[in-house]
């Protein structure tokens, strides 16, 4: 069996930074804003052109109060091949689920299957109806040929969208326009607008922080730091924002400041366990270990189903030289998330640790089958090459 101390060091380093980015999409799903032309791969163009919503006049049915919805819709086949459409089974609205096209009592709703030719074009109208209840922003859903598009309905958004291209805007519209293109993915989008607005305000904290997002989404981590860099935690005027601010400034390395937006609400007891997690994994960064494992023991003992809070914990205690206190934690990371690459990864160096080297070898192995990103990949593959017979 091959063994060098130079592989134990390599090991050993890489136990510790095998802390994964923080869990959860930062950018949602490509989703376009009515009065923008979305292109079909295969050549046809939607535009959603109105959207209403109204009680529905129709009376209660059982269901409660009802709102109804409808939506005008224009369909341009720039293709050359003929599109066959049906809006009852190609169109949902989603607001806290999907909702099929209902019957339209006016009778004005498409609702049977049309063809689309080369060089043509369809305006349409959908019915919808909904709980009265269901306020979340309407997002029309179109599926077509296994591709599906999802487009947001709502005017105002759209009216200040089209306002901005020919206009000012103040700081607070550029700051939810922005937000909206950066939640959904449209970067450049959202670059023009915080780069206008940060001509006349370039102290306000949400639009670095949204700048720092464009330049992440561009993968210019530095330049995204040093918009970060800009913002004044002492302005930081909510909870949500703290909470968004934090995130961010640990995807990117900027712990300290993590930390301080966070450790107001920690003071206090205000952090949600996601919260709490963010700040002692910041603390971990920073090497202020006391402090990390106080949150997460905190966690602990309550029983959180989190897997990154004994993940972490884990390492603590492998930064304690506490190996045989450590395994424990990693395994039940894994019992919680069974597809933990990286918590594979560090029992596989804990046992190496302890020269139970068959076992590091079994669980290197299960990293291979989880496909890991490309940095645990190489590691594992390292650590295999370098304990084999």
């Amino acid at each position: 069996m091959k063994r060098s101390s130079g592989f134990f060091y390599l090991i050993f380093i890489l136990a510790i930074f095998a802390l994964p980015a923080f869990q959860g999409n930062l950018y949602g799903q490509a989703v376009f804003l009515m009065g923008e032309d979305v292109l079909h791969p295969g050549g046809l163009v939607l535009t959603v052109n109105e959207f209403r919503r109204s009680p529905f006049s129709g009376g209660l049915g059982g269901q409660g109060k009802q709102d109804e919805i409808r939506v005008n819709l224009t369909l341009v086949n720039t293709g050359m091949v003929t599109f066959r459409v049906d809006p009852a089974r190609d169109f949902q609205l989603e607001l806290s689920r999907r909702f099929d096209i209902a019957d339209d009592p006016e009778g004005r709703s498409e609702k049977m299957p049309f063809n689309i030719f080369p060089s043509t074009q369809s305006r349409i109208d959908l019915f919808f109806r909904v709980p009265a209840a269901d306020k979340l922003q309407p997002l029309l859903v179109f599926n077509l040929q296994e591709s599906e598009v999802k487009v947001l309905c709502d005017p105002e958004l759209e009216a200040l969208a089209q306002r901005s291209l020919t206009g000012s805007i103040s700081t607070r519209e550029a700051v939810e326009l922005a937000r909206f293109y950066v939640d959904f993915g449209h970067f450049s989008a959202a670059e023009k607008i915080v780069e206008k607005a940060l001509q006349a305000d370039s102290s306000n904290n949400q639009l670095w922080m949204l700048m720092a997002a464009v330049h992440e989404a561009n993968y210019d981590n530095r330049a995204a730091a040093e918009c970060l860099d800009r913002v004044n935690p002492s302005l930081i005027s909510t909870y949500e924002e703290a909470s968004s601010l934090a995130r961010q400034a640990l995807n990117l390395g900027h712990y300290s400041l993590s930390i301080a937006v966070l450790e107001p609400y920690e003071s206090i007891n205000k952090l949600d366990e996601k919260n709490q997690i963010v700040l002692a994994r910041a603390y971990y960064y920073e090497e202020e270990y006391p402090k990390a494992e106080k949150i997460l023991q905190r966690l602990e003992n309550q029983n959180s189903s989190e897997a990154m809070v004994y993940f972490t914990l884990g390492n603590i205690k492998d930064k304690q030289n506490s190996v045989d206190e450590a395994i424990p934690h990693w395994e039940k990371a894994i019992e919680l998330d069974p597809d933990y690459c990286e918590a594979y990864f560090n029992l596989g160096v804990g046992y190496y640790k302890l020269d139970k080297i068959e076992k590091a070898r079994d669980f290197w192995q299960k990293v291979l089958f989880l496909r890991p990103d490309s940095v645990i990949l190489r590691a594992t593959e390292d650590a295999l090459k370098a304990t084999e017979y």
